[in-house]
């Protein structure tokens, strides 16, 4: 069966040791395209080095395309912009916005599969042909594939030239003066042991390459499709294999190509006759790592070379006319002045056409870099393992220059960082368990720029021994001498702190690997904000995903939240300093909820803000301080909102209790004080007690009085204006601290068995959404008064998915669901004045099955002079109701029964209106009648 397949690079650095300049097709990634494709599967591809698009997984595009597996290919110095899109897709696949595969090759799988996160479904090391395709069918079970070395390369597709001719790669080479120049790789493993590589923990030693006669028939097709005028040999050592050398160049010059071409190669591996032939075949340049013109040095590295070979082989380049680029290390552990000085003479000696110098960094599984860890020779490592050796600046700036994004990533003097941009702190009572992981979170950030002072607040375990260990010049380790609370130690490391910005950590918690990084950003963009934070997944206590916590994301909705319980998450929060110590820091004599009191008083002046993506692992366990002090924390959080209404002068009374109920019913209310009265009361009435009233005043006339007097325990908000229905429902639905929530109009009412019937359903059934029937009560005008004249049951229809995207059949206050699961689809449409409703079934209905109980348990009112909720805006129906139809035609474009129930319905509602004939609406359903 065919699948659909995305494949992806990751992103240039914004730093980098390295060069990051070169823009060349992916030539790995071009040979997987055409494995998969040549079986039939479809493929699409993404160069984010070439041109960065790292937002296409946030898109509606990514989405509609439903691929069944991502691809990654990452190398170690992009491993930030890899592991960005990782938990990007993984935040999707927890959204259920996306539910395929995620696979990850490249290099970095191999010298460093440590840091790939434990969500990639498959990790891919060495070549990737045979093991994606099976991956791709079906064939692989494991996580970790690597499968023996393809021996037979000939048998490979040539690379998807198709998908990289159309793209604006570099189809240049410094050595060639025409164009296009097409890059080619036709060896694969290198036999040789630098001590400064790690290809051959990638590749192993062993050297396998494609003939002579597929080389140059690959190189045929490109000049005949392409235009290809020269090409370059970008591996490791083009010339290893001296025979296949020799038959590639007698074959171009047999067919008289005539084009140019330069590879890589090593001066131990040429001699007078090879190069004689491969000028005479349209060799115009050689890349040569020299390294160095010190022996000792050489051998150092475990080149295997001689300074004399060096020599001999430039000599041959310049009697053949042949470019020469010189690669050398500067730098490396144990080099002198006079190493350096015996380099410098023999480039004089040799005269490269290019001289490439490169500042010595160690990388991920290289013998060097080993060697650096082991002797502590290096100033700093950062978030992907690389390694820089003392005095890596200074030499940077000698042979890059003063503006190279070379250097280490931070300001380092005397051992510890200088100028840190965010103080990250961190309080540790007896954390010995998971505080090592918790500090390896914050050492990996993709944004460096920090220092992290963690203080040991009196721990009796091993917690100070692990602290102590930590080697990084970015970690400055305290320890009171007696334990002194987490406010008192949170301060203390807030004085410490020497950056504009304090970000909180939790000692049992993960911080994923972008999150200084992306409120960083999101608090230099807004410079309102005095604090950020962020939705977070639970976890368990082995690191497994439970569950995802959504917040609220912008000012006003925390602003109403925070009156009913804390949404913002205390160790994901980012904080500018200076307003934290503008308000006094955290209250001492809080021993819980001490961040909750402190986001009430700021959010009373100050702009909160949370970021809607995950950044964040909070850790749910029983020795959790959130388990052993659930009781005291409640108290001091209710301490903290009663102290709040105080400053503010608000009733206390009509706060929320600080616990949780099983269900949130949420009646949005507008000018009508004695209905919404009745629709209280019904509530209040539920055989089913365990739930919460969340009463939102959308701008009308004030109704405190009333809801002290009926129901002072409910939760109420007063709009300073009227912003519609499906406004007035949202802000009921971020106050809902409910498992369940129950949708109830000022007009209507629950019959006392409502809740019992809908909620035991759910709960016995573990479903998701359900709903009821209701009468619809009918009254006319008589006396001055409004009388009920009819009673009927207009809507009593099973879910049917397809009908939805005809009609709305569900009256609102029927309907009961999980919270959960508007973090999946959504809150009410705002920009919708009616059928709110409607639309946010059809997007559940989507994601969920709706169930239905063929039971009463509620009454809507329907009043002929339109002043009922569903009677007073019936010509909004047909505007609107033409909106939803085209908001969701992906669903019925294909289905002719629907669209020609669609037709039908307008017509049937065009009909009504004209007439004005009584119909069957219920209080919450925008649509017209069955």
């Amino acid at each position: 069966m065919s699948k659909r397949i995305l494949l992806m690079t990751s992103a240039e650095p914004d730093q980098s040791p390295f060069s990051t300049t070169e823009k060349k097709p992916p030539l790995g990634m071009g040979y997987i395209i055409s494995v998969l494709r040549n079986r039939g599967h479809r493929v699409d591809f993404v160069d984010n080095y070439l041109r960065p698009n790292e937002t296409f997984l946030e898109s509606d595009e990514f989405i509609k395309r439903h691929y069944d597996y991502v691809g990654f290919y990452t190398n170690t110095i992009c491993l930030r912009s890899a592991l960005k899109m990782l938990y990007q897709l993984n935040y999707l696949r927890h959204t259920k916005k996306w539910e395929g595969k995620i696979i990850v090759g490249g290099p970095h799988t191999t010298v460093s599969p440590e840091s790939l996160p434990s969500f990639v479904d498959y990790v891919v090391q060495g070549e990737g042909e045979d093991a994606v395709l099976d991956i791709v069918e079906g064939r692989v079970r494991s996580k970790f594939v690597r499968y023996p070395r393809i021996r037979d390369l000939d048998r490979l597709p040539m690379p998807a030239w198709d998908v990289f001719a159309a793209l604006p790669y570099d189809w240049s080479c410094p050595f060639l003066n025409v164009q296009p120049v097409f890059t080619m790789n036709t060896s694969r493993g290198c036999p040789f042991r630098c001590a400064f590589c790690s290809v051959g923990s990638i590749w192993g030693r062993k050297y396998t390459y494609f003939s002579a006669n597929r080389v140059v028939a690959e190189m045929e097709y490109l000049v005949r499709q392409y235009g290809a005028r020269g090409f370059y040999f970008r591996e490791d050592n083009f010339t290893v294999h001296r025979q296949r050398t020799v038959e590639i160049c007698e074959l171009l010059i047999r067919k008289n190509l005539n084009v140019a071409w330069a590879c890589e190669t090593r001066v131990d591996s040429l001699d007078r006759e090879l190069v004689k032939l491969m000028a005479k075949a349209g060799a115009k340049g050689f890349y040569f790592g020299v390294e160095s013109g010190s022996q000792r040095i050489l051998d150092m590295l475990k080149k295997d070379i001689t300074v004399e070979q060096i020599r001999r082989a430039f000599a041959l380049c310049h009697e053949f006319d042949i470019r020469t680029a010189a690669s050398v290390i500067v730098g490396i552990p144990g080099e002198t002045e006079a190493d350096l000085q015996k380099t410098k003479k023999l480039l004089k000696e040799i005269k490269p056409s290019i001289i490439w110098e490169n500042v010595f960094v160690g990388i991920p599984n290289s013998f060097m870099y080993k060697s650096s860890i082991e002797n502590k020779t290096y100033e700093y490592v950062d978030d992907r393992g690389l390694v820089y050796l003392k005095g890596h600046d200074e030499r940077v700036k000698k042979y890059y220059g003063p503006f190279s994004k070379a250097t280490i990533p931070v300001t380092i003097r005397e051992g510890r960082i200088n100028n840190p941009h965010v103080s990250v702190i961190m309080s540790v009572y007896n954390g010995g368990r998971y505080v090592k992981k918790a500090i390896e979170s914050i050492l990996r950030q993709s944004f460096q720029n920090f220092e992290f002072i963690i203080i040991d607040d009196g721990s009796t375990d091993e917690t100070w021994s692990i602290l102590s260990s930590v080697d990084d010049p970015r970690v400055i380790v305290n320890r009171n001498s007696m334990n002194m609370g987490l406010a008192a130690t949170l301060n203390k490391a807030a004085r410490m702190s020497r950056a504009n910005y304090l970000a909180r950590m939790d000692a049992d918690d993960i911080s994923l690997p972008h999150r200084l990084e992306k409120q960083v950003a999101f608090l230099e963009a807004h410079p309102e904000v005095v604090v950020v934070g962020s939705s977070f997944y639970v976890i368990d206590e082995n690191g497994n995903v439970l569950e995802i916590v959504k917040v609220p994301c912008r000012s006003e909705e925390i602003y109403e939240v925070l009156w009913s319980r804390n949404c913002l998450g205390h160790g994901t929060v980012v904080m500018r300093k200076d307003v934290f110590f503008r308000y006094g820091g955290y209250n001492e004599s809080y021993s819980c909820a001490e961040d909750y009191e402190l986001w009430l008083r700021l959010a009373q002046s100050e702009k909160l803000a949370n970021i809607e993506e995950p950044l964040y692992c909070w850790r749910s366990s029983p020795s959790g301080v959130s388990n052993l002090r659930a009781t005291e924390q409640k108290m001091y959080a209710r301490k903290a909102l009663s102290e709040a209404c105080r400053m503010l002068k608000k009733n206390y009374e009509y706060a929320p209790i600080i616990g949780g109920p099983l269900v949130s019913v949420i009646i949005p209310t507008f000018n009508r004080p004695q209905r919404v009265q009745e629709s209280i009361q019904s509530v209040l009435r539920q055989s089913f007690r365990n739930f919460e009233i969340i009463v939102v005043n959308d701008g009308g006339e004030p109704i405190e009085k009333i809801i002290k007097e009926v129901a002072p325990e409910s939760f109420y908000v007063r709009k300073d204006r009227n912003r519609g229905l499906a406004a007035a429902r949202n802000t009921g639905l971020r106050l809902a601290r409910g498992k369940y929530v129950a949708y109830l109009d000022d007009d209507d009412r629950f019959l006392p068995h409502h809740l019992k019937t809908t909620v035991s359903f759910l709960e016995n059934t573990n479903s998701h959404v359900v709903y009821t029937d209701a009468y619809r009560v009918v009254e006319d005008m008589s006396n001055g008064v409004y009388a009920e004249v009819k009673r009927d049951v207009p809507y009593s229809h099973d879910f049917d998915k397809d009908r939805i995207l005809v009609q709305n059949f569900i009256p609102t206050l029927c309907v009961v669901h999980r919270r959960r699961c508007l973090d999946d689809v959504g809150f009410f449409d705002e920009n919708l004045p009616v059928l709110e409703d409607w639309d946010l079934w059809i997007r559940m209905s989507r994601k969920y099955r709706f169930h239905h109980l063929r039971r009463i348990t509620a009454e809507f009112t329907w009043r002929n002079d339109g002043s009922s909720t569903t009677s007073s805006r019936r010509i909004d129906f047909i505007k609107y109701g033409i909106v939803i139809y085209k908001k969701y035609e992906r669903y019925s474009s294909t289905k002719p029964h629907v669209l020609e129930g669609q037709l039908n319905s307008l017509r049937s509602f065009r009909e009504f209106i004209q007439k004005l004939e009584a119909a069957a609406a219920p209080s919450c359903v925008r649509s017209s009648p069955a």
